[in-house]
C-alpha cells in the first residue's frame, strides 16, 4: 500500500488546475468532452477566456461543454481545471 504521504502528493499534483483537454474547431461541432471537474472548469477560444452561460454551457447530462455557436475552423479550445479522475486519498 501507498505512503499517506505520498497519496497526498499524487492528489494534490492530480487536483492542480491545469490544461486537461485541447481541440481545434471545425466549425461544425459544438459539444466538447472537458474531462475537468465541472465547479473548476475554465474555458478558452484562441486564448481567451469564455464566460459561463453567454459563451458556453455544461451539458449537465453529459458534461460536455456545449458552445452557442460552433468555434470556427482552427481555433484553438482549452479546458483548464482539475481532472476529473483526480482521487482522493485514503487512509
Amino acid at each position: 500500500r501507498e505512503s499517506a504521504d505520498n497519496q497526498v502528493a499524487d492528489y494534490v499534483d492530480a487536483a492542480r488546475p491545469r490544461i486537461v483537454n485541447s481541440y481545434t474547431g471545425n466549425g461544425l461541432q459544438t459539444s466538447y468532452s472537458s474531462g475537468v471537474v465541472e465547479e473548476t472548469i475554465m474555458v478558452f477560444l484562441n486564448g481567451l477566456m469564455q464566460r459561463e452561460n453567454d459563451d458556453y454551457t455544461i451539458n449537465l447530462i453529459s458534461g460536455n461543454i456545449e458552445f452557442s455557436s460552433a468555434p470556427t475552423n482552427g481555433s484553438k479550445i482549452d479546458f483548464y481545471g482539475v481532472q476529473e479522475s483526480a482521487t482522493k486519498p485514503t487512509f
